[in-house]
Formats: C-alpha cells, structure tokens, sequence
C-alpha cells in the first residue's frame, strides 16, 4: 500500500477545526494506493489540495474518508489517473464543494455504500459538490501538480486564513482557483 498522507485519530472540535492545506501529494506504483487516507477524525477541514495517483491499480482511491464526522473538502483537486476512484466516503461529510473530481476509471466514487460514476451522479447521491466539476486537471508532470486546466481558474471559493497558495503567491480573493 501507498499513501500519501494518512491520518489516525486525528480529532478536533466545533470551536478549534483542525486545517489540512496547501499540498501536492502524488502517489505511484502498482499496489493499492490512497492520496489521503483518514482512518478517524473529526472536525477536520482539507483546502486547496492538489493530489495524483498514477498508480496502476485499480482498487486505489484519493480522497479516503473512513471514519468520523464533521469533515469539510473544499477546493481540491482529487485525480486519478490509474483508473481508480476519486473519492471514497464511507462516513457523511459535513460539505463538499468546489472540488475537481477526475479518474480515468468507470467510477468516480463511493458513497455510504453506493459507487456512483460521474458527477451527476455523485451530486445526486451525496447532495455535495454541486459547484464541483471533474476535468483532467492537464497537470504539468505526474509529480509536478500545478494544472493547466483551464475549468479550474476562478472556480473556488474564499477560504479565510488561506490567502496564500502552495508556493507562496496570493490568491485571488474573490475568485481563487482549485
């Protein structure tokens, strides 16, 4: 197994959400592999993540939600381009929006029991991601995950407290980008 960042009893509260932000987390090979692996947590905020797997099993998942509550994915790119599932929700998510869900495989996701594969679907199940969209990020290499897709410019949503990005350059306050 691969994982990117995995995440155990990570447990915050209403008052102080922990923040998950700003990263580039890309994983290969050819095992099972997860972007982000949350095995339990609550109160959880993830922002403005660009993750890629390219590994070649299909059983392998981005965005992996096992367990708590009260999670909010905001403004990430979640790719898979080895045919495996963009996201995986085994627990409800408190929202999820202004993400880019993309895998070249036949099913996007996973929902409290249900694989769902597309958006459409996906929204109508979850009632999430309505704002969300699922293009081929065009990143710029397989680790080099800035993206060239042009559906992700001014397609996210203010977050406050994130007003830089990953290297350091301000985002646009009004319309920043996934």
């Amino acid at each position: 197994y691969g994982y990117g960042l995995h995440l155990n009893r990570c447990d915050a509260n209403l008052s102080e959400r922990a923040l998950i932000a700003n990263n580039f987390i890309q994983v290969g090979g050819t095992s099972v592999a997860y972007g982000i692996y949350i095995f339990s947590g609550q109160f959880l905020n993830f922002y403005h993540h660009s993750v890629h797997l390219t590994n070649s099993d299909p059983n392998s998942r981005v965005f992996y939600n096992s367990s708590g509550a009260n999670k909010n994915v905001l403004n990430n790119v979640f790719a898979n381009s080895g045919g495996g599932l963009a996201y995986y929700a085994a627990t409800s998510l408190a929202s999820s929006n202004f993400n880019d869900l993309y895998t070249t495989g036949p099913n996007l996701g996973y929902w409290l029991g249900t694989t769902v594969g597309d958006l459409s679907g996906w929204r109508a199940l979850s009632g999430r991601d309505f704002n969300s969209v699922s293009a081929n990020p065009l990143f710029y290499s397989d680790s080099d995950l800035h993206a060239l897709q042009v559906a992700l410019d001014s397609a996210a949503t203010a977050v406050s407290g994130l007003a830089l990005d990953i290297d350091g350059a301000a985002r646009d306050a009004s319309f920043p980008d996934i």
